[in-house]
């Protein structure tokens, strides 16, 4: 199996056109700690420009056969008008696969037939001021057609096969949004968590936290330390900063907790927002220190401007063997800064 994006925390995230909360909301204390807030806005064409959101980039991938999972928590409905909450793209060509909408508290399920979304007569029952498990298997045949399967807290509730856009190429980003909340529409918003994008079923797939515990056993960077990152909080004036190629970090994380533990770990991703102020490294790799020695990929190359960044890393490089739980509880982040 390949898991292409697992993530909870805001700093996976790209934030467009509007106001995203990430400060801490504990929903569920077993696998996470946080979510994305996604308040609702009015400046919005609906298409390109979507009222206030974030999206999940798939860098470098453009799958056709792809399973997505993410949990999403509804505000208060009301019975305002039509609202996307969610929104599949081609990142290559900037076109929309499918979204899906709330008309008056009803889901609407829409394809992008030839070029304009169509309703495919799902009408659904959204949960107001509750939470709700998302499940989609997407595939697309590269012919003009495709097939997607839609699944709400496990449970079969759409299925479409048949013409697509013909310009799609694959998945290339998440796009997630707010229906209209009732009440303020400035303070109330949408929560979304646990974005899972694999090849391989994900109903019965989790996303779990660790929050950052502490400094760990080495820090040879040139400025900040574990407080100025260990923050739910988007704040991207408290940095850690390195003058240096190859100046090494390492913060402790807490445990996975007992529910968690009764999971099979398939991956861990490592994820985080950086840039280049200018001069000096230029990237940075983003890994774990384990028992049985570091685990690390090439170097991602960090922009002017603040992005988000991760690695996903399906088996302990350091023992070439399977994640464990003991392995997962016994790590510490690592960044390792590079030319």
């Amino acid at each position: 199996m390949t898991i292409l994006f697992a993530a909870n925390e805001f700093e996976s995230f790209t934030t467009i056109g509007g106001t995203v909360d990430s400060s801490a909301t504990e929903n569920d204390a077993d696998f996470q700690r946080a979510q994305i807030l996604v308040l609702s806005g009015t400046s919005s064409d609906g298409v390109t420009n979507p009222r206030n959101g974030a999206v999940a980039v798939l860098d470098g991938a453009q799958p056709t056969d792809v399973w997505i999972h993410f949990v999403t928590t509804f505000p208060p409905l009301g019975s305002s008008t039509d609202r996307q909450f969610f929104e599949c793209r081609d990142e290559v060509n900037d076109l929309g696969i499918f979204r899906f909408d709330q008309e008056n508290g009803s889901l609407e399920f829409e394809v992008n037939v030839s070029g304009s979304y169509v309703n495919q007569g799902v009408s659904f029952g959204l949960p107001s001021d509750s939470e709700m498990q998302v499940d989609v298997h997407l595939v697309i045949n590269g012919d003009g057609t495709g097939t997607i399967d839609v699944f709400f807290d496990k449970i079969s509730i759409a299925n479409y096969s048949g013409n697509i856009d013909s310009s799609i190429a694959g998945l290339g980003a998440l796009l997630f949004t707010s229906v209209r909340p009732g009440g303020n529409e400035t303070t109330n918003g949408q929560g979304f968590r646990e974005l899972i994008v694999a090849d391989e079923q994900t109903t019965e797939m989790r996303v779990a936290t660790l929050e950052i515990t502490g400094a760990g056993t080495e820090n040879t960077w040139s400025g900040g330390a574990v407080t100025d990152i260990n923050a739910v909080t988007l704040d991207d004036l408290a940095v850690l900063a390195s003058d240096t190629a190859g100046q090494r970090a390492a913060f402790t994380l807490g445990d996975l907790t007992a529910t968690a533990q009764g999971l099979t770990p398939l991956a861990v991703c490592v994820g985080a927002r950086g840039r280049n102020s200018g001069g000096g490294p230029t990237g940075v790799q983003m890994g774990l220190k384990t028992g049985s020695g570091d685990v690390l990929n090439a170097a991602q190359t960090l922009g002017a401007g603040f992005g988000r960044h991760y690695e996903v890393y399906e088996t302990n490089l350091a023992t070439a063997l399977e994640w464990t739980i003991a392995d997962i509880n016994g790590m510490e982040l690592l960044l390792v800064s590079a030319a």
